[in-house]
């Protein structure tokens, strides 16, 4: 019997990018983050997005931050960026064509009908509803 195929790997290294953050990846942040609580990962938490970052590995877990900085809000450190460094991480994703099918779909429907999200039958009657 032959061995079956290995499964795509959902990490892949970035390429060489410089994420400038003075994280002392004490953890102190992970109960404030909000993915961190839902999915009790640690790659999930502010103290593993950074590791995988200064590692310059490309990670879906890097996509499940929601930016909105707590972690920064409660980190001891003075002048933590881990969220800015998050953004830089995900768009070296998207221009590696590492981006989410629900991403890439949010962006097709902003460029056709205006809206990030859009129901069947409000596609169907774009032209009505526009009056194009």
């Amino acid at each position: 019997h032959a061995a079956a195929p290995a499964a795509p790997s959902t990490n892949s290294t970035l390429p060489i990018v410089q994420f400038n953050t003075n994280c002392t990846t004490c953890g102190l942040c992970k109960p404030s983050c909000p993915a961190y609580n839902v999915l009790f990962d640690e790659a999930v938490s502010p103290r593993g997005k950074v590791v995988l970052m200064k590692n310059n590995i490309l990670s879906n877990h890097l996509y499940l931050c929601t930016l909105c900085k707590a972690c920064e809000v409660f980190c001891t450190v003075p002048g933590i960026d881990v969220v800015d460094n998050v953004r830089k991480a995900r768009e070296e994703m998207v221009k590696a064509g590492k981006e989410t099918e629900s991403g890439k779909r949010m962006i097709d429907n902003i460029r056709k009908h205006g809206f990030a999200v859009v129901s069947q039958e409000m596609s169907r009657n774009h032209a009505e509803i526009f009056g194009c």
